[in-house]
């Protein structure tokens, strides 16, 4: 796709001298609506993956580097008879480079997204082949959906971690978001328990769940519990052009279990609530997140 081709070319060329770094580990986290409240509606599925790499000796630069790749499907409540007030279907596809620096009480993360959205994803097709009859998108809302765009997305996010008891921290977070979508966001999180011990500032972003990295040691059970507000101006996939209203504040809450045992295994299980994102929107919705590391 010319899409993904444009994304992973700027890419390359940003992303400097591969030999500099050294892959370490991991993040991913897959997130379903059927997980969730078992709805296919509205942020019906995403998936976010990022390979994370540490400066080799003598390497400027930031602690720790991710190399992100994240994928969207939105889509009206009902793909073959929407309410004509709902929001479009919209294919979208990511890849980013981030940056981490990393500190013991505050952490600083910055990244580039190319956003790829439209047809040119395949995922109206997708749709087609894997929904039974009767549930797949009509030709109306393919028609209809958010058409081909790429869109350079700039982030930057500020934590703040304070420790609670031994093994206990709350993460506090804002962050500002300009192209895909425009926005401010501030929130946290409480991580306890000692798989928790480690864990590191990177987001889904659908959820804004702390994805666990593969990387780490910490073993035993570890949960974490939080949520954030943001204010959005624009967005790409609710555009004040087809007459959307958004919402003045979106909010998200979320909490999640993880269990790291053995070399390398771990399982983890987030459930998130999601508010209303434009004003035509009947109700908020929950999703769930997965992520297993089973490594021999």
């Amino acid at each position: 796709m010319a899409i993904l081709r444009f994304c992973l070319l700027g890419l390359l060329l940003a992303a400097g001298p591969a030999a500099a770094w050294e892959a370490v580990g991991m993040a991913r986290l897959l997130t379903n609506d059927y997980f969730g409240d078992r709805h296919d509606r509205w942020h019906t599925n995403s998936y976010q993956v990022g390979v994370l790499m540490e400066p080799g000796a003598g390497q400027a630069g930031p602690d720790l580097v991710e190399l992100r790749f994240f994928t969207e499907v939105l889509t009206p409540a009902s793909l073959a008879h929407p309410a004509p007030d709902d929001r479009p279907l919209a294919g979208v596809i990511s890849l980013g480079l981030h940056g981490y620096m990393l500190g013991a009480a505050s952490s600083l993360h910055f990244g580039l997204d190319l956003v790829g959205v439209g047809p040119s994803t395949g995922y109206d097709d997708a749709l087609r082949r894997f929904h039974p009859a009767g549930e797949r998108p009509s030709d109306a809302v393919r028609q209809d959906q958010i058409g081909d765009g790429l869109h350079p997305t700039l982030m930057i996010t500020g934590s703040r971690s304070i420790p609670l008891g031994q093994s206990g921290q709350a993460v506090l977070f804002g962050q500002a978001q300009a192209g895909v979508e425009t926005l401010l966001r501030f929130g946290g999180d409480l991580v306890c328990g000692p798989a928790g011990r480690g864990a590191l500032p990177i987001r889904d972003t659908t959820t804004g769940l702390l994805i666990p990295a593969t990387h780490l040691d910490a073993r035993g059970f570890g949960l974490t519990v939080g949520a954030d507000a943001a204010h959005v101006t624009r967005s790409s996939y609710l555009p004040e052009s087809r007459g959307y209203d958004l919402t003045d504040i979106r909010y998200r809450a979320r909490a999640g279990g993880l269990w790291r045992w053995g070399k390398g295994k771990q399982v983890f299980y987030g459930v998130t609530w999601l508010s209303e994102e434009f004003e035509a929107q009947p109700e908020g919705q929950v999703v769930g997140s997965i992520h297993v590391n089973w490594r021999f």
